[in-house]
């Protein structure tokens, strides 16, 4: 078995970055206009501009912490490294409970709907990930499948 590792599809990376850079530009904008309105008034929005800072880094760790992953199934198991944290799991397939494939519907025009798998494991958690994410998703399914098939023999 060949070990395979995740491709992102190109409109992912492309949705991905132009959401992060609409949403900093925003937060740009707001930045200045507050300084200026500080500046004239002598108001706190320091404090208002600090809140949406955090939230804004909120929301993008949350959006992007589990969606911007490099997955990669080897023979040994199967290495799940977080791009925005840094953070490397490598699970086993003995601590695999089950893996679903299965739609999900969006209710999008461009994406209405798209195929998930679901790696539940035996200490609770969940990982997934979707073909609008990898352009490789068939092949990580299939070599997924192939090392637990292998796993199981031994």
């Amino acid at each position: 078995m060949a070990i395979v590792t995740s491709k992102f599809r190109k409109d992912f990376i492309v949705k991905a970055f132009s959401f992060s850079m609409l949403a900093l530009a925003i937060l740009i904008k707001y930045i200045l206009y507050s300084i200026r309105l500080a500046v004239s008034s002598q108001w706190y929005p320091f404090s208002i501009t600090g809140g949406f800072f955090l939230l804004f880094a909120y929301l993008f760790f949350r959006l992007f912490r589990y969606t911007l992953v490099n997955v990669t199934v080897a023979p040994e198991g199967i290495v799940w490294k977080s791009l925005t944290t840094n953070k490397t799991i490598t699970i086993g397939y003995e601590d695999i409970e089950h893996v679903t494939c299965f739609m999900t519907n969006t209710g999008g025009r461009s994406y209405s709907s798209y195929r998930t798998v679901q790696i539940d494991l035996v200490t609770g958690k969940e990982l997934s990930f979707t073909d609008a994410q990898f352009g490789n998703y068939t092949e990580l399914i299939d070599a997924i499948r192939e090392c637990r098939r292998m796993h199981a023999a031994h």
